[in-house]
């Protein structure tokens, strides 16, 4: 539930089409609208399927910021090629917008090796006023595929850095260093850290 009352619902989704249904009104929050996109148009490409970010949507998790921001994250992409989206909701125009305009919060579909980002939640710490994601890189659908773990910051969500504060300039790739990561590597017996 966003901050002014309103419920905000996606669902049945992986790898597929957004489906959104929000609350009309606050004052009657369970009079449903549905919606196939929240911020970029729905695009089709010549076989009718679509083309655009929100038509492959997954992991989606809404929630309300320290500073009262209500705030949508999911990836879009499948297994191996996936980007890191947040965006955020204007109660007062009751529309949504991403803080980085066009860009990812982690893109995994600039590198030669194609890699999807598998997110954790965000959370704030109120003793550096910092909101925190950690999550992974993954190469093929196999959960053996993980390759490392990263932690990121942010106070806006349009500046990210590593968790220890070395900025992360766009476009946030699994190429882009980040100087608190994790490196796994498989054994016949265990994954081990290096």
């Amino acid at each position: 539930m966003a901050p002014d009352g309103t419920l905000h619902i996606i669902a049945n989704v992986h790898s597929s089409e957004m489906r959104y249904w929000y609350s009309v009104s606050a004052s009657d929050p369970l009079n449903f609208a549905f919606a196939k996109s929240m911020v970029v148009p729905p695009q089709y490409n010549d076989k009718g399927a679509r083309s655009d970010i929100e038509g492959y949507v997954t992991y989606p998790d809404f929630f309300t910021g320290n500073d009262g921001v209500f705030r949508l994250k999911w990836r879009q992409g499948w297994s191996n090629v996936g980007q890191i989206y947040v965006y955020e909701y204007d109660s007062a125009t009751t529309s949504w917008s991403n803080p980085l305009g066009r860009q990812p919060v982690r893109n995994g579909w600039v590198t030669d090796e194609y890699r999807s980002p598998y997110p954790d939640r965000i959370e704030y710490n109120p003793a550096d006023d910092f909101y925190y994601m950690s999550y992974t890189w993954r190469t093929r659908s196999s959960v053996a595929a993980l390759t490392t773990i990263n932690l990121i910051r942010t106070k806006d969500f349009k500046s990210w850095t590593s968790a220890a504060g070395t900025p992360l300039p766009p476009p946030y790739s699994s190429t882009t260093p980040t100087p608190w990561s994790r490196t796994f590597q498989k054994t016949r017996a265990c994954t081990t850290r290096t």
